[in-house]
Parts: C-alpha cells; structure tokens; sequence
C-alpha cells in the first residue's frame, strides 16, 4: 500500500504540469474529430437536426481545426438536404458522405488495452431536440413536487368547502377541515403517483389546478354580485377540481413535457401582463371593469393555447423557460424604472416595462441557447491518455 501511495503521490504533480499552459493541441484535436465522428454518424443514420447542432458546437469550440474545415462542408450537405436544395446535393448522396467520412483514429499503443476495457457511457440517441426533452421518465422529484401541491390545493378545497357549507364556524371545526382536506390531497397524489410520474406529467396536474381557480375566479368577478358567498367558495373549489382533472387530460393527450407546460404557463402570464400594461399605457381610466375583466381572461387562456403551438415548433427545457422567466420579469422592472425616472409618467412606464420585458425574454433564450444541449442525445465520451512525463489521465469529453 505504501509504494501505491507513493507513486500517486509523485505521479499526480508530473500530470498536473503537463497540463500547465492550456490544453494540449492533440487533446483538443482529438476532442474535434471526436464531435465530427459523431455528427458524421447522425447524419449518415438521417438524423439531420442532431448533425446540425453537432457541426455548430464543432465549427464554435474548434475553428480552424482540420475537423471544423471538414464539418462546414458537411453541414452545407446536411442543410441542403433538409432544404432540398439541388446545388448542395449534387452527386450522389452515399457518395458524398463517404468522401467526408472522418478518418480511422487507432487508439495510442500503451493506452489501447486501457481504452478498449473502458467502454464509452452512452446517452440514449434521439432524431430530435424535441424527442429527447419529451422523454421524459417518472422520477422521486416529480412525484414530491406534485404531493406537496396537491396537499396545498387539499387545504384550500378543504377549507372552501367547509365555509361553503357554514361549517367552520368553531375554531375546532377549521382545524379538522383543514386537516382532511391536507391529508385527502395527499393521499390522493400518492395513489395516483404510485407508478410514478413524470416532470410534464406533475407540473401539467398542478398547472390545471391553478388555471382552473384563475379562469373561475375571473368568471365569478364577471358574474358581478349575483351569487352568494357560499356559492362563490363552492364554485372556487368545482373549478380547482376541474381543472386539476384538466391538467391530467391535456398532459395525457398533447404529450406535454415540463418544458412544455412551463412555456405554457409563462406564455399565459405574458399575455395578460401585457394586457395590462397595455390598458395602463391607454390610459386604462377609460375601459369598464367589466370590460377589462374579460380582455383579461381571454387574453391569459389566448397566451396558453400560443404557448402550446409554441411549444410544438420551437420546444424548450423547464430551465430555458425559467431563465426566460428571470429574464422577463429584471428586463420588465429595468425598463419601466428607467422610464418613469425620465418621464415621471406613468403611462410611458408602462410602455418601458413591455419593451424591457421582451427585451429581457430575447436576452434570456441568448444566453441560455445552449442549455438543452445536455439532452440532445450525444454521447459521453470517456478515455484514458498518457501524459508527457510519464502516468495517464482520464478525459470525459461532450456537449454542454
């Protein structure tokens, strides 16, 4: 055990040192070769859409390489056979491909037993950016972050129910209504989770429950003072209900993944944020409650229909949408400060908070343009390498 510890001890400065000074250059060759191989193979196997994002992150982390040369013609081959185009696709396309195939790289001597018993970890291959963030598997997270919901949504129900029928008037009785409802949403969360559920799966039932309590609570300000106050609560609590059912279906029958109800939601929300301060912009003195209670209403449930055909053409992560969310919410608050700094007017705030809102929407799906990467489908790659002064080091090589 000593001479092991010892010759770690005196392995682990020299391979430090070797790295000093950057990244070797057949280290980051082999690394652009090794993305060319892998778009060279999406695209012989048709996956044109994973080609295409392969030969961008090979042609931004590598320009200049004799992999990036090779990589641009590619993608002109590959996008002009997405586009159809006769002047990319000249010759024929078997043909074409073998020309551009990579060369054979033949593992280094002392590291070819070493290589050939690590195998490469794998990640599941998907034709599209879409497919793979749609793949989505049960997991403990979604099943918690759905109980915890539900449970809330039972306290509300429970509460709701029990002043609809002039039950709660005793500190004893809210407590137990309080309780049931807590321990019956619970309770079935669990029961209908215990296969498991997915991310889009939690977030779509959860979702339907607060959309259902929006789109009845507007409805019931519309209804004016033609209802009673238990009505009001039992028509709260029928609409949760309905749309926490609603939730299920939608997810059941769009194949809605977290990514897509999370731009969903947030499309819904823009919308009637942006009714809003379109209406203070106006001068929102002018419309009738009435009228602008319903611009409201038609506006948000408008926002999630364009967010699910959004969502179909141009599909987002969970964590795309919350940075865009971010993003949104600081650009919004920038632009209406400024302006009211400059303006001291509240109408042209408004406008400010509208311009920077979209501006921090554009700025948030910029900077995170590269986060879905992850989930594309590419493989991990893991080798061993020799260093210059002697030992081995282990590479994982991806995108990200």
């Amino acid at each position: 055990m000593k001479p092991f510890l010892l010759s770690m001890l005196l392995w682990m400065p020299l391979a430090a040192h070797a790295q000093e000074g950057g990244r070797p250059a057949r280290t980051a060759q082999s690394e652009a070769w090794g993305l060319y191989e892998q778009a060279f193979a999406d695209a012989a196997a048709g996956r044109d859409d994973m080609a295409l994002l392969g030969l961008e992150e090979l042609v931004r982390r590598f320009p200049g390489t004799g992999a990036a040369l090779v990589g641009t013609e590619l993608r002109r081959l590959v996008t002009g056979r997405k586009t159809g185009s006769p002047e990319a696709m000249s010759g024929p396309l078997k043909a074409r491909l073998e020309e551009l195939a990579p060369p054979a790289r033949a593992p280094a001597p002392s590291v070819a037993s070493a290589a050939a018993a690590a195998a490469p970890v794998e990640k599941k291959r998907y034709a599209s950016l879409a497919e793979a963030l749609r793949d989505e598997q049960p997991n403990n997270g979604a099943r918690a972050e759905l109980v915890l919901a539900q449970t809330l949504h039972g306290l509300t129900l429970g509460l709701e129910t029990c002043f609809a029928l002039n039950g709660c008037s005793t500190t004893q009785a809210l407590a137990g209504a309080s309780l049931l409802g807590s321990a019956a949403g619970a309770g079935l969360a669990l029961l209908y989770s215990r296969d498991g559920v997915t991310a889009g799966q939690a977030l779509a039932i959860n979702s339907g429950t607060a959309w259902g309590a929006w789109n009845t609570a507007i409805l019931l300000s519309l209804a004016g003072g033609e209802l009673t106050g238990n009505s009001i609560l039992g028509l709260m609590a029928a609409g949760q209900v309905v749309g926490t059912v609603a939730g299920h279906f939608a997810w059941a029958g769009l194949d809605l993944a977290a990514g897509d109800v999370a731009l969903m939601n947030s499309v819904g929300l823009y919308a009637g944020m942006t009714t809003v301060l379109t209406l203070i912009a106006a001068g929102g003195g002018q419309f009738g409650a009435t009228a602008v209670t319903g611009v409201l209403l038609a506006a948000t449930d408008v926002g999630l229909v364009a967010g699910y055909l959004v969502s179909r053409q141009y599909p987002l992560g969970r964590g795309r949408v919350l940075v865009m969310d971010a993003g949104a919410l600081l650009g919004g608050l920038l632009g209406s400060s400024v302006v009211f700094l400059a303006t001291f007017n509240g109408q042209a705030a408004a406008v400010g908070a509208i311009a920077g809102g979209l501006g921090g929407i554009a700025a948030g799906l910029h900077i995170t343009r590269n986060l879905d990467l992850e989930w594309a489908g590419l493989p991990v790659q893991v080798g061993l390498m020799p260093t210059q002064y002697g030992g081995g080091g282990l590479a994982v090589t991806g995108r990200f």
